[in-house]
């Protein structure tokens, strides 16, 4: 008889946009951490508003990158993401016993979030993702794109998308 190899999880990628649903999300993620004694990283992206509405226009900004108004301005905000965002996981860790997230384990990184994400789980050694879904309509998330539905398909490894609490959804 042929034994069925399990995959296992050693380290886990949490995605995060600090929403309400997100937070419903890294329940999953420490549980799973919990469960199976895997490392947790937190990421959040704080996006590229000026790259997020070029690439949409399909419009090509050179010249603000080099601008030390756009440097500061990104470092500002990746500074009060990383700020609130450990308060968040703090805030959350409180109610919760042996929480697996450390400090060091959050990451702010800014950008496109789903070109982000798929950038993280390349450079690191994940073992699967879990990101809170919105639950935006279909023709929302093809006119706008949905970070989540981007990095389902083209994630090379599992998913694991939260939806809305039913209570969320009305």
């Amino acid at each position: 008889m042929k034994t069925t190899r399990l995959p296992s999880i050693g380290s886990i990628l949490y995605a995060t946009d600090l929403s309400e649903n997100a937070i419903n999300a890294l329940g999953y993620a420490v549980s799973l951490a919990q469960g199976y004694k895997a490392k947790l990283t937190v990421l959040y992206v704080v996006p590229d508003m000026w790259e997020e509405l070029a690439q949409q226009a399909g419009l090509n900004l050179p010249g603000y990158d080099g601008l030390s108004e756009w440097e500061e301005l990104s470092e500002g905000q990746r500074s009060g993401a990383e700020q609130a965002l450990k308060e968040r996981i703090a805030e959350f860790c409180e109610h919760v016993e042996h929480c697996p997230v450390e400090s060091s384990d959050v990451q702010v990184k800014s950008g496109r979030p789903a070109t982000a994400i798929l950038e993280q789980i390349e450079e690191g050694d994940y073992s699967m993702v879990v990101l809170g879904s919105h639950g935006q309509d279909m023709i929302t998330d093809l006119l706008l794109g949905s970070v989540a539905s981007e990095v389902v398909r083209k994630s090379p490894i599992p998913v694991l998308l939260v939806p809305l609490e039913e209570d969320e959804l009305s």
